[in-house]
């Protein structure tokens, strides 16, 4: 009997559970499901703008949504990030500001005056000393720049947001420690800018004249070889919420920063999930209605192409009793009459969100916690139709016929002698620093000396060599058949001699002093090294035919390497991946 009344109680504790809703009007998510082939097939990132409250803004069903869909397609970085005060996200840029700014954020009174902040979280300042700097970091690794080389491993492709307008000021972008000019934010209206998109491990904005109004920055990981990217489909999340947003802020934005900022991100699903503070203030279901109608007539207008789902919320503690019903009928009616979709996280929370506190599913009752925002974001997924068992959405699971990277070869030429018409009539050796040439380096032998002539485009070289860091092109040599690696170090400085070591094995050789290095700048920026390596010092000789290379160059403060395709132990170590060099006679 006991067994009996078990399944019993299961069998009724089973018919109690209510069902999820589905969503209504899932028949106008086709940007949606247009981005999710996309992301399937890896030729564009899986993209959603969330768009909300606190709930919004903290680490909670926009944390998980990033996490799960990034789990699927690869992970692409968090996306857009205010410069103002805002909740901590994991693994997000880490921001670092001195000087006096002043934060602002909607709250419960509207700021007079246009508005563009999209997530309504801004920051300005008229500290001449002010500045802020944004470092990167690359999934659990930590800094690209520490890294051994740009072959393998990426940056992020980054944007500002930022505001124009009458008697604005400027500001210095400083992108890997080079600069890369100044922003002039002045404009005869208000408006809203965003910076032409530059690759960095860490930016920073100082030298500020006036005042200016910084939004925030988007930001998505990217990695390329031999100046072609490599990262294909991933996802981005886009976290656009902050404490005490109502429908009526939402509202105010002014129509061309959604404009410009959706022109940027290009999102195939926006979701708004609002309501929460507009019962706990004013209370007025039709004040919500007209200002939801307004926004989301805005959202239409400005991303035409883009899916746009709207969420009720569901009732918490401190909600009057039944608002919560009124206000998810609003939504649905808006979103019928808009004709977007809709979907009821009231229906599913239930009155007062009992349960969902009970299971720790909510950090004080009116916000949930990381759980309760796993839970959301899981259901959510489920009635947008999306299956996350579903092994399509996992492409890097797809096994493809994989044949090992061509060894690279090439040929010098043996020259009876060495000029600048000789040398520039030399196929150069082309270095990469992610999607920019780095450098150009064009190789001769004449006699018994190699000739490195390279033309390296580093931002930091520009004006007076007495004020350049330092700058290196090295060459990595190794007998065809033999062992040991000798790595030449050429290096700028102050004066035309240059410095020169010669290493193997961690080892210094001597002979150095033999190598001549001149080196003169470049327009606009960088500086041609030109130097001549007794063959002798590099293990070779007047009779070789055959030897293996590597070339590497500094350049913005990279690091980058010509041949190297994978992680391996240093060409001064390992010349596995070194270039086949035959020397061709003149």
């Amino acid at each position: 009997m006991r067994i009996i009344g078990s399944i019993l109680f299961l069998i009724g504790s089973a018919a109690c559970f209510a069902d999820v809703p589905p969503v209504a009007g899932i028949e106008s998510l086709s940007g949606w499901r247009v981005g999710i082939v996309a992301a399937d097939e890896r030729r564009d990132p899986l993209v959603i703008a969330c768009i909300g409250d606190s709930n919004t803004e903290l680490p909670t069903y926009t944390l998980e949504l990033r996490t799960l869909l990034q789990s699927c397609y690869g992970e692409r970085g968090v996306g857009y990030h205010a410069f103002g005060a805002r909740a901590n996200i994991p693994r997000a840029p880490v921001i670092k500001r001195t000087g006096a700014w002043n934060d602002h954020a909607i709250a419960p009174n509207v700021p007079a005056g246009p508005l563009f902040a999209v997530d309504g979280i801004w920051t300005s300042t008229s500290d001449t000393t002010a500045d802020v700097g944004v470092a990167f970091t690359l999934g659990e690794w930590g800094n690209a720049a520490d890294r051994l080389s740009r072959a393998y491993d990426g940056q992020h492709r980054v944007r500002l947001h930022y505001t124009t307008g009458p008697g604005l000021g400027s500001l210095d972008l400083i992108v890997n420690g080079v600069s890369r000019g100044r922003i002039d934010c002045s404009a005869d209206a208000p408006g809203y800018a965003v910076s032409e998109s530059f690759l960095a491990d860490s930016f920073s904005i100082d030298s500020i004249k006036g005042e200016v109004i910084l939004l925030g920055f988007d930001a998505n990981r990217q990695s390329y070889r031999d100046g072609k990217p490599v990262l294909a489909g991933g996802a981005i999340v886009h976290a656009l919420g902050r404490g005490w947003a109502q429908a009526a802020h939402f509202r105010n934005v002014e129509r061309e920063a959604y404009t410009k900022f959706f022109a940027a991100t290009k999102p195939d699903l926006i979701m708004v999930t609002l309501g929460t503070n507009d019962m706990h203030n004013q209370g007025v279901p039709e004040h919500f209605r007209d200002n939801l109608i307004a926004f989301v007539e805005k959202l239409k207008s400005s991303a035409p192409d883009t899916s746009i789902l709207l969420i009720s919320c569901p009732e918490a503690p401190q909600t009057k009793p039944g608002l919560a019903a009124k206000y998810r009928d609003v939504v649905a009616e808006v979103a019928r009459d808009q004709g977007v979709a809709s979907w009821s996280l009231t229906d599913v929370v239930g009155p007062h969100s009992r349960e969902w506190i009970h299971q720790g599913l909510y950090a004080d009752g009116l916000h949930y916690n990381r759980l309760g925002g796993a839970l959301f974001a899981r259901l959510l997924l489920r009635q947008l139709q999306f299956d996350l068992n579903d092994l399509k959405h996992y492409p890097i699971l797809l096994v493809t016929p994989e044949s090992p990277p061509p060894a690279v070869t090439f040929q010098i030429r043996m020259l009876k002698e060495i000029s600048p018409e000789s040398i520039s009539e030399l196929d150069p050796i082309r270095l990469w620093n992610q999607d920019v040439p780095a450098a150009d380096v064009r190789l001769a032998i004449t006699g018994d000396t190699l000739h490195v002539s390279a033309d390296v485009y580093d931002r930091r070289c520009k004006g007076d060599p007495a004020g350049w860091p330092l700058g290196t092109v090295d060459s990595y040599v190794a007998p065809l058949g033999g062992e040991g690696v000798r790595q030449v170090v050429m290096r700028t400085s102050a004066t035309d001699a240059g410095q020169v070591t010669v290493h193997e094995n961690g080892r210094d050789v001597q002979g150095g002093n033999r190598v001549r290095v001149l080196h003169t700048p470049l327009d606009p920026f960088g500086y041609r090294l030109e130097a001549t390596v007794p063959l002798d010092l590099v293990k070779l000789d007047s009779t070789t035919k055959q030897f293996k290379l590597e070339m590497s160059v500094l350049s913005d403060g990279g690091f980058v390497r010509a041949f190297a395709r994978r992680a391996d132990q240093g060409a001064f170590r390992d010349a596995s991946q070194s270039a086949v060099v035959t020397i061709q006679a003149d």
